[in-house]
This record gives C-alpha cells, structure tokens and sequence, in this order.
C-alpha cells in the first residue's frame, strides 16, 4: 500500500464535529437514563420502540475492523458505532380536537417530573431534577394547579413506596427537605413565557439561548434544560390567517397580489427551525400541543394518512402546516373516552336505571391516547384521580 494510499485512508476514517456535538456524543454514551425521556413507562416505551425502528448501525469503512486500536473503546470509530443514529432528545406531540381531553394534566404531569428532585427522604419519586420552559400561548398555565399537581404525586408514590422501601441516590440537603419545600425549589427551575403573537413565539423561542445563558437572569444556571413545553403550537393558527386575509384583501383593493399561505408557512417554518436549533443547542425534549378539527366519515371513506379515533369512525385534522407532520417522533391523539350512547328509542323508564353507572363513567374521567405513528395501531387509556395520572397498558385498538 502506498503512502498516498494509506492516508486518504485514514483521511476516510476522521469524523469531524464540533466540541458540543462531541461533548452530547459522550454524554449519550454514558447516560444510564436515556432511555426513560419523561419517566413516564407508557411514553418511554413507546418512544424506544420507535427508537428501535429507525435506528441503524452507522456504516463503518470495512478496514476499521482490521486495526485494534480503531476498535477501542476510547476511539472516534468505536464511538461513533456506539452512538444512536438519533442526535436529538425525542419531540412529543399532544393533539385533540375539543377541550377536557385530558391533554393539560398530561402536559403538567410531563411538567412535574421534569423539575421534581429524583428522590425525597429515602423515597424515589420519579422527578428528572431539571429546568423546563414553558411557552403558554394559550394563557392558561396555573402555577398553583401545578404545584397541587406535584405536591399529589410526591404523597402517592411516597404512600406506595413505603411497602419496598426504595431508596434513591439523594442528596444530603434532600434528605431534610419537606415536600413543600421540595416544591418550592422546583417551581424556581420553571420558566414560563407568554408571546402574545406568532412573531412573537418565534422571538421567545430564538431569545432562549441568550436568556438561558445569562446566569444573572435565573437561578437555573446549575440546571440542564430537560424539556421545553410549547402549549399551543397552534393558538395563533386562526389569528394568523385572519391577518393574512385581512393583507391580502389591501393588497387586492391596492391591484397588487401576494402569494396564498407564504407568509403563514414562512412563519411556521421559522418556528420550527428556531425550536430544533433550541434542542440542538440545550440537548432537550420538546412537547408541544396542537388542536385538530374532526372530521366525520363513514366506515367506507378512504381517510388516508388521517387516524380514525372512534366509533362512529371520526377523524383529525391538523391545523399546522405539513412541515409539521414528520417533526415529532411521537403524536399522541387525545380523547375523553365517552359513556356508550342510550339505545335509540328507549324511553326514560328504560334508561332511569343506567344513570348511575354512566355519572360513574363520566366522574371517572377516562382518557384514550392514540399514537398517531405507530404502526402496530395499539392505544392506552389513562384515568386523572387526585393522586394523579393512572396509565393503563397498550392495547390494540378496535376495528
């Protein structure tokens, strides 16, 4: 082999990357909880699954195999074989077409486990220990419904630790704190954001990295950014086009034109590009919400990419552009499972003695998720108590 030869092959063999890229790569490697994203096992798994299926081992140039140094660990080559083909922390969708769907508890619960320590006083209690972010376009986020949330779900997972007795790696100062306390230090590391309009999301969004680096602003500069929460993607949608409308028509009564949905896709698209390169910069999570309109079909329609979630056959609609169809690695269609409806024609007599099993269904607050992308077309209910979020296994769904 000659000189030339040899070092174009070794030339192949450089992989470069920046130092953060390098820095996240090692990170991955030596994370022991990478794989639970939100510990959430119902999420996680199916986050896995899906994990498992677009992964694929990174080509490698044949020769590697030949020289022994190339195959330690330590090695760029051996690191790069090790990595996941998936760089990014995964990116949730949470959609549903009418309010009471369950949607927010799930997104304060995501919240929760987020901030929450690992453990309190010899109890796990599931938390991530991490700072979030929270765009509230909607104007609905309640810090005190939040904190009730968590301070629910420390007293039952405390409750039921007491039967294994299950101890995490906490800290000294962990061990003295009361849960109030607990709380209170967590809701410190919550960094809630209110844009009043597109432009301005996007602004919020693109502003994070100076923020979030200016350690004089927060207390979170011990933190790693665990998830930023988008609650809505959508809630500037109508908003947006009625501005179009409105430029559109001036533009018109001026005899100039101006291209249908340019802006709006210029717009979203810019949203979208400022929040991956916000993951790509915090290495984080990204859960978002969305509305979708429903649309009614019959069992012989042909719905295409859209999902059926009930019985009659119903299905959603996005309101986001399509460039926001393949962004999240998981969508999860929302719905609030319903009593079964009174046969028709029963009279009141007839349906007297049901009315207690059905106020029964209603009070349990039932909730159905359906994974928009998941290929083996399974779904998983969830029941919101007072001590929190109950989840139920994947089951296949009904046809």
């Amino acid at each position: 082999m000659s000189a030339q030869e040899l070092g174009k092959r070794l030339l192949g063999e450089v992989v470069e990357v920046g130092l953060d890229e390098l820095f996240r790569e090692i990170r991955h490697l030596h994370d022991n909880d990478g794989q639970n994203y939100f510990n959430i096992p119902i999420i996680d798994n199916l986050l896995n699954e899906m994990d498992q299926r677009a992964s694929n081992p990174r080509p490698v140039a044949e020769h590697a195999s030949e020289n022994a140094f190339a195959s330690s660990p330590g090695h760029p080559t051996a690191l790069a074989q090790t990595t996941n083909i998936r760089k990014r922390r995964p990116i949730v969708e949470l959609t549903s077409s009418r309010t009471g769907a369950g949607t927010t508890h799930l997104l304060y619960l995501i919240a929760a486990l987020a901030v929450l320590p690992h453990g309190l006083q010899g109890t796990t209690i599931g938390g991530k220990d991490t700072a979030i972010v929270i765009i509230d376009t909607d104007d609905r986020f309640d810090v005190q419904r939040f904190a009730r949330l968590m301070n629910a779900h420390i007293s039952s997972v405390c409750e039921e630790s007491t039967k294994d007795g299950s101890s995490p790696p906490n800290s000294p100062q962990q061990e003295h704190q009361s849960p109030d306390e607990v709380i209170q230090r967590s809701l410190e590391h919550v960094h809630i954001f209110r844009p009043q309009s597109l432009p301005s999301l996007v602004a919020t969004v693109t502003s994070l990295e100076s923020y979030l680096f200016d350690f004089s602003a927060h207390l979170s500069s011990r933190k790693q950014l665990g998830t930023i929460i988008l609650d809505s993607a959508s809630a500037f949608y109508w908003q947006h086009r009625s501005d179009e409308e409105a430029a559109r028509f001036r533009a018109t009564e001026r005899g100039s034109s101006v291209p249908k949905g340019k802006s709006e896709l210029s717009v979203y698209g810019r949203l979208l590009k400022a929040l991956e390169k916000a993951q790509d910069i915090f290495d984080c999570s990204v859960v978002y919400t969305s509305q979708s309109s429903p649309i009614s079909v019959t069992s012989d329609n042909n719905v295409g990419g859209f999902r059926v979630l009930t019985d009659p056959p119903r299905v959603l609609r996005q309101l986001l552009p399509p460039a926001w169809t393949s962004f999240p690695a998981l969508t999860l269609f929302l719905e609030r499972e319903n009593a079964v409806q009174f046969v028709h024609g029963m009279c009141v007599e007839e349906a007297w003695p049901e009315r207690k099993m059905r106020q029964d269904i209603v009070e349990k607050g039932r909730f159905v998720a359906v994974p928009g992308n998941d290929i083996q077309k399974r779904r998983f209910t969830f029941t919101i108590t007072d001590e929190g979020c109950v989840f139920e296994d994947l089951q296949e769904e009904k046809t």
